[in-house]
């Protein structure tokens, strides 16, 4: 008989350079249609040595979903200049969609954000993605535009605003 997990069940943690075989695991389970959607870089080794190499924790916070060793998601902010709200970003693998990841990880996210004072997030998300505006809206973002040819909306998350906590 199969054992099933709790729905979601991951620790949440930042990432780690000793994480790098992981990440590059991780890139490799995303389906051609999740890399589209995510693309915040190349998922290539380059790029996953950038990202450990990065994660500073506080300009650079990088968070994963780990379950017996494997990543399961993925999610960020990155400062973008002083005078503009960090740049999100999130990904979950495919097997591990609709498990309620992505709200957690984005929770956490955005918790760590708060912790360290930043006024708001903002974040790109293609308008054909609805599991990801959801977790985003249930997050508090809020659409304010649109790029990309119209293909994506412009979100942000106002940290300072009193309807956000």
């Amino acid at each position: 008989m199969e054992t099933t997990r709790p729905r979601g069940e991951a620790e949440i943690r930042q990432l780690r350079a000793e994480d790098l075989p992981a990440v590059l695991r991780y890139f490799e389970e995303l389906s051609p249609e999740s890399r589209r959607t995510f693309a915040p870089h190349p998922f290539d080794e380059e790029h996953a040595r950038e990202i450990v190499a990065t994660s500073d924790g506080v300009n650079s916070v990088r968070l994963i979903a780990v379950r017996d060793g494997e990543i399961l998601g993925y999610c960020y902010f990155q400062d973008r200049g002083p005078d503009l709200w960090p740049s999100v970003g999130l990904g979950i693998i495919d097997r591990a969609q609709n498990e309620g990841i992505g709200s957690r990880l984005m929770a956490a996210l955005v918790a760590e954000a708060r912790r360290l004072g930043k006024p708001g997030l903002c974040l790109t998300v293609h308008q054909d993605n609805p599991r990801a505006l959801r977790i985003y809206t249930r997050n508090g973002y809020r659409v304010t535009g649109e790029c990309t040819e119209g293909t994506q909306h412009t979100m942000a998350l106002d940290l300072s605003a009193e309807d956000s906590a």
